[in-house]
This record gives structure tokens, C-alpha cells and sequence, in this order.
């Protein structure tokens, strides 16, 4: 009677074996699907001039939207639960939606509590708004943003715990960064130097891609720059760590290592093209990071050095000649730049100084700013961001709530970094971003470049395949 009860559990359990691994299957299947459709999002955003339009911040949150539904309703038929615990998400979570929250507050007919705006030269009287933000509208456009990029995060933060899937996106990430670089240089140098076929009405004679912008276009580059960086340091180190003889190693290598050179190539050569001072210098300290990263990662940094230094030296001694001397130029009249740039920043900060606690509302910078602008700012330039996402950040939010921002970049860095020398497989996604979250600090520093949605969603994208496999580290998933 036992071995039959015994027998009978064992076929019971033998037949529920292939049918959990089918279903495991197909749920696997279904992820992938969903990481396709990220990657397709990634690469359109930046088609139509970086998504900088509110029409396509409501296509992209509708299309957002959609999509989470989808995979709620897939996770639901499948019965499976979201692939990370809410509670290792919470600092995120928790940080973002207070901004959330924020925002929505300032939309609140509070206006009477924070007193009217004063302008500070001129004759106009002070400006008395029934809310706290001056510009209820683009704040409510900032809001609807911010909740589009959380969603987004947490749908790559669902589909990313799997390393291999982490590290297929990533690529995809990388290769799409490629093709906006070819894209970008054949309009710049094939079809007469235009925009989506259109004449451009700025930054003529340099490459812009799909952007508007040369230095929106170059922080994308440089993001791309960084994966490529990391993807070959990461077959680097298999080269460098292995216990076999180096022809045998070398036999190893993925013969996809010749079509990232060359696409690191092109993004390069792009990069370049773009004459962006502060693109060349964020790409180079995020190349940096990644390289020390591997470094610290093989125990023998000396022989990654000798290996990749002369590969980046001699890319660079081939494209300057043929694309950098407009970025070599432009680099002698950094002074003077940086004399605008500081006129324009004690102004951002007179701003931030009338309202530090409230600010102005979120998005409202091109609506508040004029009320501050004067000499020696030029007045013949439309000054509808602040150059600057950190003060841009603080004059619309105010320094409390304008800083959770920047305070959820460094929880995400120090979650990234955590443990890292034993990530495995885990390793690429991680110094990814925390390469490009290099990138993103220093050009924001003098620039807007995350303030593009198109941008916003790549950064998001790499910080999120990064941030999935230290948190999946974390609760002990590799599925």
C-alpha cells in the first residue's frame, strides 16, 4: 500500500515536471516579448526631434500604460507574481512618489500661502497666482512625465531580473544607440545636412541625428559609448581572469566583438561630429568609470589597461582628423562660454533664492524665468531651460524636493556598486549605468540633456537593467 501511495506521488510528480517547465517556458517567452517592446519604445522616442512635444509624452504614457496592463493581465492568466518584492523597490518607490506628490501639490489653489512673485528690476507689479506653481498647466505636464518614467522603470525593473535577458536588452540598447549614430552622421554628411529630411533652423554643419539639439544627441552617444566600453571590457575580462593559454582564450572571444568595435566606431566618429564640448567630456569620465570598474573587477588592472588603452587611443588618432576638428576648435572658446554660462546661473540661482522652499512649479522655468532675466544675459536667445538640470531642478521644486531627484540617483549608485566584484554575469548591466550615471551627472551639469524624454528613457532604461540584477543579487534570483 505504500510503495503504491508512493509510486503514484512519483508519477503525479513526474507529470507535473514538463507541464511547470512549459509554463515556465511560456512565461519566459512572454518577457521577451515585453523587452522587445521596451527596446522598440527605446529606439522610436528619439524620431520625432527626442519626443521633446507634449503630444508624445501622451502617446508614450498612453503606450506605457497599455503595455503595463498587458503584462498585468499576462502575469494574472499566467499566475505569476511580479519577479521583484515591493519592498526592495520601496526607497525608489518612496522617494519618486513624493515628487509625484509634490507636484501635485503645487497644482493646489495655495497660491496665498507663498505670497506674490516679485520681479526684480522694471516696473511691473508683483504677480499674485492661485497656485504655488506659476504654471499649473506644464506642471501638470511635468507630473504626467514623471509617473510615465516610474512606470517605465518599474516594467524594465520586472523584465531585467533574468542576467541573460538583463544582458540581451542591453545589447539591443547599444545597437540602437549605433544606428541613431549612422543615422545622424549619413544626415549630416550624406543628405545634405537635415533634420528628418527637413532643413534644420539650428546647429547647422554639426550632427544632430533625430534631435533638435546637438547636445541632447550627444548624451545619447555617450550612453552608447559606455555600453560598448562595457560589453568589450567584459569579454576583456574573461580574457585576462582565464587559466588557459591566451590562443585558447583568444579562440574563445564572440566573433560579435568585431561588430561592436566597429559600431563603437561609429558612435564615436558621431560623437565627434557633433562638436558637443561637454558630450566629448562626459563620454570620456563615463568610459573612465567603466574601465576602472573592470579593473578592479580582474585584480590585474594593468593588463586591461594594456589592452584597452591603445584600442581607444588609436580610434581617436583615426576619427579626430576626419571628424573632430570642429570639437577641437570649439574647444578653444570655453571661456568665453563659460563666462555666459555662469551670468546665466547667478540669475537661476536669484530665482531659486525668492522661492527656496516652494519653487516655482514644476516645468515652469521658461514661464518664471523672464521675471529674472536681464543683463548680462543675452536677450536675442529664447533662455526656456536653465542649462543646468540641478539648479533647473531647484528653482521648479525647491532645494527640499528638487533634491529627491538627485538623492534617488545616489541610492541607485550605491545599490549598483554594492557587491559588485561578485556580480558574475550581473556585471555588464551594473557598470552600465553606473557608467552612464557618470554621463548623466557631468552633462547635466551644464546642460538639459535629461530633460528630452527620449533621453530620459534610455538613461532609465540602462538604470534599470542595472538596478534589476543587483536587487535580483540581493533576494537571491537569477530567474
Amino acid at each position: 500500500m505504500n510503495i503504491e501511495a508512493t509510486s503514484k506521488r512519483m508519477g503525479t510528480t513526474s507529470a507535473v515536471r514538463p507541464q511547470s517547465r512549459v509554463r515556465q517556458a511560456d512565461r519566459s517567452r512572454l518577457r521577451d516579448g515585453f523587452a522587445w517592446a521596451v527596446l522598440a519604445l527605446v529606439a522610436l522616442a528619439p524620431i520625432p526631434f527626442g519626443s521633446n512635444r507634449p503630444f508624445f509624452w501622451a502617446l508614450w504614457a498612453i503606450v506605457i500604460g497599455v503595455t503595463w496592463l498587458a503584462y498585468l493581465a499576462a502575469a494574472d492568466r499566467n499566475t505569476q507574481s511580479l519577479r521583484l518584492r515591493v519592498s526592495t523597490l520601496r526607497p525608489g518607490l518612496f522617494l519618486g512618489g513624493l515628487v509625484l506628490a509634490y507636484l501635485l501639490v503645487q497644482m493646489l489653489p495655495l497660491g496665498s500661502l507663498v505670497g506674490p512673485v516679485v520681479p526684480l528690476e522694471g516696473p511691473a507689479p508683483a504677480i499674485w497666482a492661485p497656485a504655488i506653481s506659476i504654471a499649473p498647466g506644464a506642471t501638470q505636464l511635468m507630473a504626467l512625465r514623471w509617473a510615465i518614467y516610474g512606470l517605465f522603470v518599474l516594467l524594465v525593473l520586472q523584465l531585467a531580473v533574468n542576467p541573460a535577458r538583463a544582458r540581451t536588452m542591453l545589447a539591443g540598447l547599444f545597437y540602437v544607440v549605433a544606428a541613431h549614430a549612422v543615422f545622424g552622421l549619413s544626415s549630416l554628411t550624406q543628405f545634405g545636412d537635415t533634420l528628418l529630411g527637413a532643413e534644420k533652423w539650428a546647429y547647422q554643419g554639426v550632427a544632430t541625428g533625430t534631435f533638435v539639439n546637438r547636445n541632447s544627441f550627444a548624451t545619447l552617444l555617450a550612453f552608447g559609448l559606455v555600453i560598448g566600453t562595457a560589453k568589450l571590457a567584459d569579454a576583456a575580462r574573461g580574457i585576462l581572469v582565464a587559466d588557459v593559454p591566451l590562443s585558447k582564450r583568444i579562440a574563445r572571444l564572440d566573433p560579435m566583438m568585431i561588430v561592436d568595435l566597429v559600431c563603437l566606431a561609429l558612435i564615436v566618429a558621431t560623437l565627434l561630429a557633433t562638436r558637443s564640448r561637454m558630450g566629448a567630456f562626459a563620454a570620456t569620465g563615463g568610459v573612465a568609470i567603466v574601465l576602472l570598474l573592470a579593473a578592479i573587477q580582474t585584480g590585474r588592472p594593468w593588463r586591461l589597461l594594456l589592452l584597452g588603452l591603445p584600442i581607444i587611443a588609436g580610434t581617436f588618432a583615426i576619427l579626430l582628423p576626419a571628424f573632430g576638428e570642429g570639437l577641437l576648435e570649439r574647444l578653444g572658446s570655453v571661456e568665453h562660454a563659460s563666462d555666459d554660462r555662469l551670468e546665466l546661473y547667478a540669475q537661476v540661482l536669484e530665482m531659486i533664492a525668492a522661492r527656496p522652499l516652494t519653487g516655482f512649479g514644476g516645468g515652469s522655468f521658461e514661464i518664471a524665468f523672464p521675471l529674472f532675466h536681464r543683463p548680462p544675459v543675452s536677450a536675442d536667445m529664447l533662455w526656456d531651460k536653465a542649462h543646468n538640470t540641478y539648479l533647473a531642478l531647484w528653482a521648479e521644486l525647491g532645494i527640499v524636493f528638487g533634491s529627491l531627484p538627485l538623492l534617488m540617483a545616489a541610492v541607485s549608485a550605491w545599490r549598483l556598486t554594492r557587491g559588485l566584484k561578485t556580480a558574475g554575469k550581473g556585471w555588464l548591466p551594473r557598470a552600465s549605468a553606473v557608467g552612464c550615471l557618470a554621463v548623466a551627472g557631468l552633462h547635466s551639469l551644464v546642460d538639459f540633456s535629461l530633460e528630452i524624454q527620449a533621453v530620459a528613457f534610455f538613461f532609465l532604461a540602462v538604470l534599470g537593467l542595472g538596478l534589476a540584477q543587483a536587487i535580483a543579487k540581493e533576494q537571491g534570483r537569477t530567474g
